[in-house]
């Protein structure tokens, strides 16, 4: 019961720190240089690398429904924004192409539903947070790690200990003093 409830309240604190943001929590200088610099140096742990994607990402298999919206979604995606592409997508492939031709014809709640959605990514992109965004989730395995290793050893030394007073707990030769019976071992 000790253990269990030991890492649900470490899974806990991970989750807590995992989904931080810049605009909620200031990270601290000590903050970074213990859980960005020297701890993941210590656990041997790498950044992921801030790479250019890898050409073999686009060599996916992919459904066969999906096809259509990839090839393409490149033309589209300069004149219409994606939320517009996908639903007239989407119409198309069920038959619904001369139901509606956009979202204007769908309905002003749409429309505005989708500007919001486009105004708060537009917002999110500009603030730039990201950045930081990833230093919280990197704080977050580190500290998932520590914890790993730690209940690990525990689980570990707990087992050989358990394993270890089994083997060395021998009966006394006379269990019950004044007793006139002999046991055998």
């Amino acid at each position: 019961m000790l253990l269990v409830t030991a890492v649900v309240g470490t899974n806990v604190i991970v989750l807590n720190i995992h989904f931080r943001t810049p605009s909620t929590h200031v990270m601290s200088s000590w903050i970074k240089e213990l859980f960005l610099e020297t701890l993941p140096r210590l656990l041997h742990m790498s950044r992921p690398a801030e790479s250019e994607p890898d050409p073999r990402a686009g060599l996916l298999i992919r459904r066969s429904s999906s096809v259509g919206y990839m090839a393409k979604a490149e033309e589209y995606f300069a004149v219409k924004s994606r939320s517009e592409l996908m639903f007239e997508k989407q119409s198309e492939r069920h038959g619904l192409a001369n139901l509606c031709h956009s979202l204007v014809q769908a309905g002003p709640e749409i429309q505005a539903c989708v500007d919001a959605c486009n105004h708060i990514a537009k917002t999110l992109r500009e603030q730039n947070d990201f950045d930081n965004v990833s230093e919280w989730i990197l704080v977050g395995r580190v500290i998932d790690r520590v914890c790993f290793l730690v209940m690990a050893s525990l689980f570990v030394l707990g087992t050989v200990s358990i394993f270890l007073m089994a083997h060395f707990n021998q009966a006394p030769a006379a269990p019950f003093p004044g007793d006139p019976k002999h046991y055998l071992p």
